[in-house]
């Protein structure tokens, strides 16, 4: 540890236990020290009291001790007297000694491991910076967590929409029976059409044209409420892995497909294949 400055402004002769206490006691601190006299007289009832001054480089904070010695057994004590913010809180005569010495006695440079103005300000920035990064990493994993559950909850939609769809389908094979199982057994799938001109009293639609208008309703439907893309096909053959249409006979298996939303753009662009939803139903009509 580098050696403090002890100067000596005390009218006082007999400061030797004073110095002798100063070396011990602020043998480790980092600042500049000053001695001047006491207060009053220097002496009362035995003792010798000393003011001890501790001054920062930058001359903006001070710190006074009061060092009492008693001469007959030379032991010192020391206590605080004030804690100023300021210079210029002491007394103008201690200030004015100050000056003039800091003019031909330059205060002493002192390089230490740790300076502990330096590193709490670089702690604190690498605090703030530490913090910073972890919310921005909580933020972006909260929005990639909203993103999946609105992902996730459209999916949902559009597979109970799919499951309406069915249904409605199903109820319409089941009112039109003849159009779709004329003879007890289903040969034919009717061809999907919407054309009109059987749908008057005048003119009603056989059993077979309502199943064609049906199919062809129940395909446009699905495009319009699930996607562009969407297909609905009624088969009499059960898809390949399919555990919901078995095959039975008499038998018709319902088979929606559809894409799912917010895919990456790789699978967009084409690059990559795009995942589908697929919902079927088995109707017997």
């Amino acid at each position: 540890m580098n050696t403090i400055n002890l100067i000596l402004l005390a009218r006082e002769k007999k400061l030797e236990s004073a110095r002798a206490y100063l070396g011990l006691a602020f043998k480790d601190f980092a600042y500049p020290v000053y001695l001047f006299g006491s207060y009053a007289t220097g002496q009362f009832h035995g003792y010798s009291d000393v003011d001890i001054l501790i001054i920062s480089p930058d001359i903006l904070s001070a710190k006074v001790y009061r060092v009492v010695c008693d001469k007959m057994t030379e032991l010192c004590m020391s206590y605080d007297i004030l804690i100023s913010p300021s210079l210029n809180r002491l007394d103008s005569s201690i200030v004015s000694s100050l000056q003039t010495i800091s003019a031909t006695v330059p205060f002493q440079q002192h390089q230490t491991s740790a300076s502990p103005s330096r590193y709490e300000i670089g702690f604190t920035l690498i605090e703030v910076l530490v913090s910073m990064v972890i919310l921005a990493i909580g933020l972006l994993g909260l929005a990639s967590l909203q993103g999946i559950s609105l992902k996730n909850s459209q999916d949902a939609y559009l597979y109970s929409q799919a499951n309406a769809l069915a249904y409605e389908m199903s109820d319409r094979i089941k009112a039109n029976k003849r159009g779709w199982n004329p003879s007890g057994t289903i040969v034919n799938i009717p061809i999907a059409s919407c054309a009109a001109g059987c749908n008057t009293v005048a003119a009603p639609c056989t059993t077979a044209q309502m199943a064609a208008y049906d199919y062809c309703y129940w395909q446009q439907k699905a495009i319009t409420t699930l996607s562009a893309g969407a297909t609905a096909v009624v088969s009499t053959s059960p898809k390949a892995g399919s555990t919901t249409c078995v095959g039975a006979v008499p038998s018709l298996c319902l088979t929606m497909t559809w894409s799912r939303i917010n895919q990456d753009l790789s699978k967009q662009s084409g690059s990559t294949a795009l995942q589908n939803s697929t919902y079927e139903l088995e109707v017997t009509p």
